[in-house]
């Protein structure tokens, strides 16, 4: 998973996100998809996915995934596509809040945020 992440956050980062290859998206949010599932199912506990998860969950989320997610919705007319990553970074952003008592709007990721997170993404060894 991490070769498929740091591949991801190099496409991101030189390429525009709309010229992103699909497969390079999908091997990654798939994944996400999966965790949503199991946490959904509750095959997975909160507290411990927010810890190993959600910094990796809230920055693709904001970096690429929401407006994939939504770009897909719209384009297949089909409101099902990723709806378990999307549960998953909602999941991630409230147990944020609650585990710094914080509120949703002062948890917004910035966009240096995401670009250092991305790049930190690429220094992986492989």
């Amino acid at each position: 998973m991490r070769r498929r992440r740091k591949r991801l956050a190099a496409s991101l980062l030189s390429a525009r996100a709309e010229s992103v290859d699909d497969l390079v998206v999908q091997d990654v949010l798939n994944f996400f998809e999966d965790l949503g599932t199991m946490l959904r199912s509750r095959y997975l506990e909160v507290g411990p996915t927010w810890q190993a998860f959600s910094v990796h969950t809230r920055h693709y989320w904001a970096a690429f995934g929401e407006k994939y997610v939504t770009d897909m919705r719209a384009k297949y007319a089909d409101q099902t596509f990723y709806t378990e990553f999307e549960f998953l970074a909602r999941q991630m952003d409230r147990e944020e809040r609650r585990k710094r008592r914080k509120k949703l709007g002062d948890l917004k990721l910035s966009s240096t945020a995401i670009a250092e997170f991305l790049e930190d993404e690429c220094k992986f060894e492989d």
